[in-house]
């Protein structure tokens, strides 16, 4: 459900417990993103918006897998950046 887009109904959203989450999502390829959505349902249908994530923050891991699989594959997160609702 999260590359998926609600298109702003109610109920379709993914519960995340806590004031900070963390979601993975794992690729099989590598990707240059260009754009990132963090969308919010409409106040005039919510019941509360008071939880609703208000900042985020988007890193990427840089993979240095080699082939030999006795070699440790050392990966590297950086800040693509930071975002406020």
């Amino acid at each position: 459900k999260v590359l998926e887009p609600s298109f702003g109904e109610p109920g379709q959203c993914l519960p995340l417990k806590g004031s900070k989450v963390y979601v993975d999502i794992a690729l099989r390829t590598a990707i240059f993103p260009e754009a990132f959505t963090l969308e919010h349902v409409s106040e005039s249908v919510a019941y509360d918006i008071s939880s609703a994530p208000k900042v985020f923050r988007v890193f990427g891991w840089l993979d240095t897998y080699k082939k030999d699989a006795t070699v440790s594959r050392p990966m590297t997160q950086f800040l693509l950046g930071e975002f406020a609702y």
